[in-house]
């Protein structure tokens, strides 16, 4: 576990599925059920990255929710830190 530099949560690191990223998540994990965003339109998304480094994107719905499917994992730090725009990386 560490410390965000810019807002100074407690934040820990997960390897990406390839080992060369690193993604920050928020120390919560989390069970959620979600849905493929082109079912949804409109709604907004969560980003979820699992204990094997992927990230799962879509929208969160209740698990009685046809199609729906349970994801474990974290909420990557980018979505909750006030100071995110700081640390994006320029493409």
């Amino acid at each position: 576990m560490t410390v965000c530099k810019g807002c100074g949560a407690t934040i820990q690191w997960i390897e990406g599925a390839g080992g060369t990223v690193h993604h920050p998540v928020d120390p919560e994990r989390l069970t959620l059920w979600l849905l493929t965003p082109a079912l949804v339109p409109g709604r907004p998304l969560a980003r979820i990255v699992t204990d094997a480094g992927t990230i799962r994107t879509g929208v969160v719905v209740a698990p009685e929710h046809p199609g729906s499917e349970r994801i474990e994992g974290y909420v990557t730090h980018f979505a909750t830190c006030p100071q995110a725009a700081e640390f994006r990386r320029r493409r």
